[in-house]
């Protein structure tokens, strides 16, 4: 008696391994839908944990600003807000040893710190900070020293206007520090009607605490009976004609010539390179 051994037909060949490959592609779709929601969430971590850098130090610039009035040449407080996906804003503060980028400047807080947004990749704007000494010698061709703070964002500067008691944009007395001002940062865009909107929109009101020091704080004063152009114990002045008694009646200390901004432009002390500015 003969076994009949019976064999899978072609047909059901065919079934099973299509119902393998909707096996497999089902599989594949839940991966890849796993893979893409990781990449998405962590792309949104990175861009809000920029975005709290980002803010923070503005936030620790804004509230260590300094500006003396005698010296205002190089302490001018710079703002452009006239559009905020090509808005900067420049000024001199004394930062803390954790504010970013210190480790490259051991020992010298006085620093001048521009906030600019400036285009970046995939057709996108970028948020960099730049730093570099106060009293770098301008001859030296060093560029400042930049970080990049945040993608795809636009910067929103506005300031406590007391007579109208209202938020203005500009802000254009440039030997002044504002007392309140307001910082806000643009994530994303979405379009509404015919212009578009930041997706998502960070704000915080500032309370910059410095004053002006004026010309009668910051130069000495003579006392009866002490050193001549000074009080007592302080350094002697300068002969008269002498500002401030630096040697030779020269105002800037630390014998440095007088900046003439970076890449030739006066507008901005201190070699800050100027916003680059799209042309649309």
């Amino acid at each position: 008696m003969k076994t009949v051994r019976r064999a899978f037909t072609l047909i059901e060949v065919m079934i099973a391994m299509a119902i393998f490959s909707l096996v497999l592609l089902a599989i594949y779709s839940g991966w890849s839908s796993v893979v893409r929601a990781s990449k998405v969430g962590l792309e949104a971590a990175a861009d809000a944990q920029r975005g709290r850098i980002a803010m923070r130090a503005l936030e620790e610039s804004l509230l260590t600003a300094q500006l003396y009035a005698d010296n205002v040449k190089w302490y001018a407080f710079y703002v452009d807000n006239q559009d905020p996906d090509n808005a900067y804003i420049s000024f001199v503060s004394r930062l803390p040893n954790s504010f970013p980028g210190s480790g490259v400047f051991p020992d010298q807080p006085m620093r001048r710190v521009t906030f600019a947004v400036e285009p970046g990749e995939g057709r996108t704007n970028q948020l960099v900070m730049y730093q570099m000494p106060f009293l770098q010698a301008t001859n030296e061709a060093a560029p400042p020293f930049a970080i990049v703070l945040a993608h795809d964002v636009s910067l929103f500067l506005e300031f406590w206007d007391e007579p109208t008691a209202d938020w203005v944009p500009d802000f254009t007395t440039t030997n002044q520090l504002p007392k309140l001002m307001r910082v806000s940062l643009g994530y994303g865009k979405t379009k509404s009607g015919l212009s578009m909107e930041p997706t998502t929109l960070i704000s915080r009101t500032i309370s910059i605490p410095s004053v002006v020091i004026t010309k009668d704080m910051q130069s000495p004063v003579a006392i009866p009976g002490g050193p001549p152009g000074g009080p007592p114990g302080g350094p002697p002045g300068g002969p008269p004609g002498n500002s401030g008694g630096f040697p030779n009646g020269n105002p800037n200390p630390g014998g440095f010539p007088p900046p003439n901004g970076f890449g030739g432009n006066p507008q901005i002390p201190g070699n800050i390179p100027p916003p680059v500015r799209r042309i649309r």
